[in-house]
C-alpha cells in the first residue's frame, strides 16, 4: 500500500500493539488506526505510525489527529502519475473503491501490486465509525 506523501504530516516508530480497530486517546484527542487489524490482518507486527495532514489547513496537527498504525514503512518513492492506474469498476461497490484511489505494479525481480491509498476517503470512513 502507498499512501500519497502530501496527505502524511510525519512517520515515527510505533511501539503499542492492538488488537482494536480504532483506538481514540483522550489525553492528545487523536484517534490511532490499526491498519493490519482494520484490513483483517490483526496478526500483523504494528511498526511505524503515520500523522495524516489535517484535511483543511493541510498541515501538521498535533492534537485531533488521524494517526494510521502501520507494518514497518518500506521505502519513500515518488510514483509518476501516469503509472497509477484507476482500480477496476467491478470493485466500484467495495469499501475497496472507497479506500485505495488507484493502483500500479512495482517491477522487479518480480510484479508486485501496489495499491494507492485514498487518505481523504478513509478519514470520512473513520469519523463515522467514530460517531457511531
Amino acid at each position: 500500500m502507498a499512501i500519497p506523501m502530501e496527505s502524511v504530516s510525519s512517520i515515527c516508530l510505533e511501539k503499542n500493539q492492538t488488537d482494536k480497530k480504532i483506538v481514540f486517546n483522550a489525553d492528545n484527542r487523536s484517534v490511532y488506526v490499526s491498519l493490519p487489524v482494520f484490513f483483517n490482518c490483526p496478526l500483523l507486527k504494528i511498526h511505524n505510525g503515520v500523522m495524516l495532514k489535517s484535511g483543511n489547513q493541510g498541515s501538521d496537527i498535533a492534537e485531533n489527529g488521524i494517526i494510521l498504525l502501520s507494518t514497518e514503512v518500506e521505502s519513500g518513492q515518488d510514483i509518476p502519475d501516469e503509472k497509477i492506474h484507476a482500480p477496476p469498476k467491478i470493485f466500484s461497490p467495495s469499501l475497496f473503491s472507497s479506500v485505495f484511489k488507484g493502483m500500479f505494479f512495482l517491477s522487479g525481480v518480480q510484479e508486485n501490486l501496489i495499491l494507492l491509498f485514498n487518505p481523504e476517503q478513509f478519514i470520512r470512513i473513520i469519523k463515522k465509525e467514530t460517531a457511531s
